[in-house]
């Protein structure tokens, strides 16, 4: 008996699947930060009490908001890079590229503009639209603070206490405040190793660190 067409949903699963494994074999460490990244906001999205579909959605998104860096780095690049190579601005096209290349999966209108505005900043001097406050698309504000964390911990090497200060000094200029705060008080993905299941109070955790 003949099989009825693949869903969209399905079908966007697979190619999403297909794109981070793509990605993971150019540069394993940057499929990692995807990886930890998308954990980090899928947990995130549940303590903000976000309804589950749209909760899976920026999981899915999140998995694949650095896979413009494909298209903006030369290969040489992309294969000894650390998880946020673009820390320092020295890669602002990643994020539009990366919108495009989802653009083509069937029925992820809504992920590409969620990838494009990642690196805008909630005071208006991001990339690549100058997007300010509640303008930029909540699925790209839960993202940035879950990148912005994992690269702290994992890019630059902070410790937990260390990364939640400078998430907090970065609140009202490049993320959303009443984000960093919620991020601050809610119980998130561990932390330290974002794609397990455990799950830690971020406060307490850092006391725990410091003491």
């Amino acid at each position: 008996m003949r099989q009825g067409a693949p869903s969209l949903a399905a079908l966007r699963q697979a190619n999403s699947a297909f794109a981070i494994s793509l990605l993971g074999l150019v540069s394993p460490s940057i499929a990692r930060h995807c990886r930890h990244v998308a954990e980090l906001a899928r947990h995130f999205s549940s303590q903000l009490m976000i309804a589950e579909p749209l909760r899976l959605e920026i999981f899915r998104t999140a998995l694949l908001h650095d896979i413009g860096l494909l298209a903006t780095l030369p290969m040489e690049d992309i294969q000894r890079a650390t998880s946020c190579l673009y820390l320092d601005g020295s890669d602002d096209d990643h994020a539009e590229f990366g919108a495009q290349l989802v653009s083509l999966f069937p029925d992820c209108t809504r992920a590409s503009e969620w990838i494009r505005h990642h690196h805008e900043r909630y005071d208006g001097t991001g990339y690549p639209d100058s997007l300010r406050g509640t303008r930029i698309p909540l699925g790209s504000r839960i993202i940035s603070v879950a990148d912005s964390w994992d690269c702290f911990l994992f890019a630059e090497g902070l410790a937990p206490a260390e990364a939640l200060t400078k998430l907090e000094e970065l609140a009202g200029s490049v993320l959303d405040p009443q984000l960093v705060e919620a991020f601050a008080d809610c119980t998130v993905a561990d932390f330290a190793v974002a794609e397990s299941a455990a799950t830690g109070c971020v406060r307490e955790r850092a006391v725990r660190v410091t003491a």
